[in-house]
């Protein structure tokens, strides 16, 4: 009977601590990303950077869905038989 009460404990401790380690997996690729990025532009040239600049400001600007109706595909199904 402890045992059985014991166990919902340590299985909560035990799948708390597994998606914490989750989660600074997560974070440590995260942060390696982050750092590649910024080592990326940091080497880049100028010239580099004035070509990105209109892309950044694409970006920031929200983009509006189309409220247009998608149209459905047209779908043809040609039958034969024994006679041709």
């Amino acid at each position: 009977m402890m045992f059985a009460l014991a166990l919902v404990p340590l299985t909560i401790r035990a799948v708390s601590a597994c998606i914490f380690a989750r989660a600074m997996l997560v974070r440590q690729q995260i942060a390696e990303a982050l750092d590649a990025a910024a080592l990326g532009v940091g080497s880049s040239n100028s010239a580099d950077l004035r070509r990105l600049r209109p892309w950044r400001r694409n970006i920031s600007t929200p983009t509006i869905p189309s409220t247009r109706p998608i149209s459905q595909p047209t779908v043809t199904v040609a039958t034969y038989d024994n006679k041709g």
